[in-house]
């Protein structure tokens, strides 16, 4: 199975690990000078934050291991990163869309390429992104009449009897640049600082959470403190 990572960016990650490095040691700070009762205070929507990332990344990395495809889980893990930042999608969301893509292809490539065009296909009809990914997913498997569902310009009627790469290539021809461009709308850059915000947050709760184990105190007493 190939496996192409950088096809969907040019983005320079640089920038986002230095402020990834940044929150995490700042989190482990705060954890090491303040009291358990301001870490609660001030940390207890990053730690959510961290440990919701954390789930997302188990998921991935589990249905990567359910292809052979396990050890690319950071590489991957790292490219929905970089997408979320470009597209201003969640990557839960993202995340989502590529297990079902990789669970239909069992290739992580063409979950890729799957992927581009389903958010270029979501921005440009304003479907949600699971709705074009779920029937992208059927369609790969041979049910191509599942995209007239979508009522994105294919009836039932056109799509019988056509080759999903076919119908493939008619999709990128006709919304190709959609995700860029909503990404490059008003909208669109508030979604993309928010992710990033999000993406810092979730580093600042890696930060606490590090700095919590390194001072000796219990995660698990701290859960309880954040439940209750």
């Amino acid at each position: 199975m190939a496996i192409n990572f950088p096809i969907v960016t040019t983005f320079d990650d640089k920038a986002t690990k230095k402020a990834d490095k940044a929150f995490g040691a700042l989190g482990r700070k705060f954890a090491a000078v303040f009291s358990v009762a301001a870490v609660i205070k001030f940390g207890k929507e990053s730690v959510k934050a961290f440990q919701e990332a954390e789930k997302e990344a188990a998921l991935l990395r589990s249905q990567l291991e359910a292809i052979n495809l396990g050890f690319a889980s950071p590489l991957v893990n790292e490219y929905i990163d970089n997408l979320a930042l470009l597209s201003g999608v969640t990557g839960g969301d993202l995340t989502n869309a590529f297990v079902s893509l990789s669970q239909a292809t069992e290739d992580a490539t063409t979950a890729q390429e799957l992927l581009s065009t389903a958010l270029d296909i979501s921005a440009g009809t304003g479907k949600s992104l699971q709705s074009v990914t779920n029937a992208l997913q059927r369609a790969y498997k041979g049910e191509v009449t599942s995209l007239a569902k979508l009522r994105i310009g294919f009836t039932a009627t056109e799509l019988k009897g056509k080759k999903f790469n076919d119908v493939l290539d008619e999709l990128n021809q006709r919304f190709t640049g959609a995700s860029a461009r909503a990404a490059d709308t008003y909208a669109g850059k508030i979604a993309r600082l928010k992710e990033a915000v999000d993406q810092a947050q979730e580093a600042f709760g890696k930060g606490l959470v590090s700095g919590i184990e390194e001072s000796g105190q219990s995660i698990e007493d701290l859960q309880q403190d954040i439940i209750n």
